[in-house]
């Protein structure tokens, strides 16, 4: 009886089961599931309003020419602890120069405001109490700012519990999740995997600026959500803009191996990816 009582104090768990073509007013792609969880008591209520789906649209300064609602944007707040901000960061179509898609940020709360740092280096304020936060993009060289407006979980397309993966074998399951670590040429990377079925699995591969000197050509980018299969030997291989990327997790489960490689064969670089 005990244990039944305490329910009510548990953090809540959302869970939005969401697809690149979510209508209900998102209007950039997000991962398959979003899990959205409300802060412990050692965040503040201002803070604690961060949580959640933000949407608007960037006015950005790109090479120092301004250009006005140039890309629709939509951040999803999904934890918050005293040391740490967990976000999804998805972005429309720029024309012909950026494709759409999504991709993980981590982040801090700095003097109220959240400071989220990876592909995109992203700050957020709210006046408390409001539904509207101030956003400022930087990346490269481009620069931005929007007025981000809070959605209601009713307005998005599913509210659904998460999607129940039991019946499936370890080896298949145990794929599911954030994985980060590094290419051995230090290009940062996270590979955000949605297993869908035995056989079926969802794939976004994101990088980061490569920081040696010598690999400073290495741009962050992503390829966001690739619908594929496993083999019949339980690994994933996706094949996109002439490169192949390999994922295998190994035998215990602790560690993705990674490998990229040109279709056409030469260099070939590789990392080992723990689970966020």
């Amino acid at each position: 009886m005990k244990k039944t009582g305490r329910i009510g104090f548990l953090m809540v768990l959302l869970i939005f089961a969401l697809t690149a073509c979510a209508t209900g007013g998102v209007n950039t792609p997000l991962p398959q599931t979003i899990n959205i969880e409300q802060p412990g008591p050692d965040v503040s209520k201002e803070v604690a309003e961060y949580v959640g789906v933000w949407e608007g649209v960037w006015d950005l300064e790109i090479y120092g020419k301004r250009s006005f609602r140039a890309m629709s944007v939509t951040i999803v707040i999904e934890k918050i602890t005293s040391n740490k901000v967990t976000a999804i960061y998805s972005w429309g179509d720029r024309k012909t120069y950026v494709e759409e898609g999504w991709t993980k940020l981590d982040g801090k709360i700095e003097n109220g405001k959240i400071i989220l740092r990876g592909y995109a280096n992203i700050e957020l304020e709210k006046t408390p109490g409001s539904k509207t936060v101030s956003a400022i993009y930087r990346r490269d060289n481009w620069s931005g700012n929007a007025v981000l407006f809070k959605k209601d979980p009713k307005d998005l397309q599913q509210l659904n519990i998460k999607k129940d993966l039991s019946h499936l074998p370890e080896k298949i399951r145990a794929y599911n999740g954030t994985w980060e670590g590094s290419f051995d040429n230090g290009t940062p990377i996270i590979e955000d995997i949605t297993v869908i079925s035995e056989k079926k699995v969802l794939v976004t591969h994101s990088w980061g600026n490569n920081p040696l000197p010598r690999r400073a050509n290495i741009k962050a980018g992503s390829w966001p959500q690739i619908e594929t299969e496993f083999n019949k030997d339980g690994y994933i291989s996706i094949t996109r803009e002439n490169r192949i990327l390999t994922i295998k997790l190994n035998k215990d489960g602790t560690l993705l191996d990674v490998g990229l490689e040109p279709t056409g064969g030469g260099w070939y670089v590789s990392g080992d990816l723990k689970k966020r």
